[in-house]
């Protein structure tokens, strides 16, 4: 296991949250509920879509829903259907992408509120919190 990541925190939920997801990675518990961290692929999938429908529900409610979100990669289908959906529904969507993308910005009445913004070349760095 690799990481680049050290994190300090007085939150002993997320201190669990990481407990419980390095014995189930080592094998010694199976996976779990996390009460603050989002664990892929066990259980980020359904609550990024939660949080898509959220959106979209905003948006029919008050004309101002909003994503932005920056990722290393975009080729889920699933959830770039739900990308296009929030789309349609108004939504407009900021993509910050440092790899490949299979989402296709602009179509008219399909993705024409997606902009994605890809980061390569000299410009490409690791992220710093």
């Amino acid at each position: 296991l690799y990481t680049d990541l050290g994190l300090l925190t007085c939150r002993p939920e997320l201190g669990r949250d990481i407990v419980n997801l390095f014995h189930f990675l080592t094998g010694y518990a199976p996976a779990q509920r996390y009460e603050q961290t989002l664990v892929a692929p066990v259980y980020m999938r359904d609550r990024f879509e939660a949080l898509i429908d959220a959106e979209i529900a905003h948006q029919r409610e008050t004309g101002n829903g909003r994503i932005i979100a920056k990722m290393n990669g975009l080729d889920d289908k699933r959830m770039v259907k739900k990308l296009y959906e929030a789309s349609q529904a108004g939504v407009q969507i900021d993509l910050i992408i440092r790899g490949h993308c299979t989402l296709r910005p602009g179509l008219p009445g399909y993705s024409d509120n997606i902009r994605v913004i890809s980061i390569l070349g000299r410009f490409l760095e690791h992220d710093r919190i």
